[in-house]
């Protein structure tokens, strides 16, 4: 990045947000809905969520403010050239980018990674309370679930991409998965008994169900409350009413379904968000 694009993308950086802007960081585990919500989020005007910006990361590296806001407006405009395809899905909201067209006054700004936040939580405990500190923004943590064994199966099909080179997988992608998941859902219960900032919890089953409460719901919690019809409309629009029982589709191992049920009563972040009766 050559000078005058840093100075340039600083100022830019220091017009974008309002004196009670805050900063939000999603922290839990992936393939539970993360991507959906942090798109429909970003669509509205006055929030900048970026994709994969991997905060916590940079704030264990030691990055500075001024870093880590070029770092957030990178990966937004890279999501966007891509045309905010993921993961094989398009997360695009159908409307008027106003991004693209002006400057706006952003009341939120923040990252929508979520796995990486825990993980870098588990190796370097206060890592996620110093982000705040550093940003020097209110921080607001949101939690997206979905039912535990949904998630497991699917996250055992992207096992090379969603764990991090120091774990160390089992050869059975199911158990391998159920490990990985089980990991970040004890530290990501963790902060949520005992929040370094305001936590929301949701989950893709809410969001589908009901996709404008639920975003309003979630946009109130960052403070902003006015979230236009037409914007939730355009949201709702590309919110799949179901929810996709991809764990149906698994032979469960005995071991495994013990597992994941004991989680379930001992962890209230997955009893609270479990879909409903296992897939068998």
């Amino acid at each position: 990045m050559t000078d005058w694009w840093r100075c340039w993308l600083m100022h830019r950086t220091d017009l974008l947000l309002l004196p009670d802007a805050v900063f939000c960081q999603f922290l839990g585990w992936s393939r539970s809905g993360t991507t959906l919500l942090g798109s429909l989020l970003n669509a509205h005007p006055s929030v900048l969520i970026a994709q994969e910006a991997d905060v916590a990361a940079l704030v264990a590296a030691g990055a500075d403010r001024a870093r880590i806001m070029q770092v957030l407006l990178a990966r937004e405009a890279d999501f966007a050239a891509r045309g905010r395809e993921w993961n094989g899905y398009d997360y695009t909201v159908a409307g008027p980018d106003e991004k693209t067209d002006r400057t706006p006054a952003l009341r939120v700004i923040g990252d929508k990674k979520a796995a990486g936040t825990v993980e870098i939580e588990a190796l370097y405990p206060g890592t996620l309370a110093r982000v705040g500190d550093i940003m020097g923004l209110p921080l607001r943590l949101l939690c997206v679930t979905r039912d535990p064994f949904d998630t497991i199966a699917t996250l055992s099909r992207h096992l090379s991409t969603d764990t991090p080179a120091w774990f160390s997988c089992r050869p059975d992608p199911l158990h391998a998965a159920t490990d990985w998941y089980l990991l970040l859902a004890t530290v990501t219960q963790r902060l949520v008994d005992s929040p370094p900032a305001p936590v929301h919890v949701t989950s893709l089953e809410r969001l589908a169900l009901d996709p404008r409460g639920e975003l309003s719901r979630t946009l109130g919690f960052l403070g902003v409350d006015d979230a236009p019809a037409d914007y939730l409309d355009r949201c709702a629009a590309i919110v799949r009413p179901q929810v996709r029982r991809t764990a149906e589709s698994v032979d469960w191992p005995a071991d495994v379904q013990d597992r994941v049920q004991r989680a379930i009563a001992t962890l209230p972040l997955l009893a609270d968000q479990s879909a409903g009766a296992p897939p068998w």
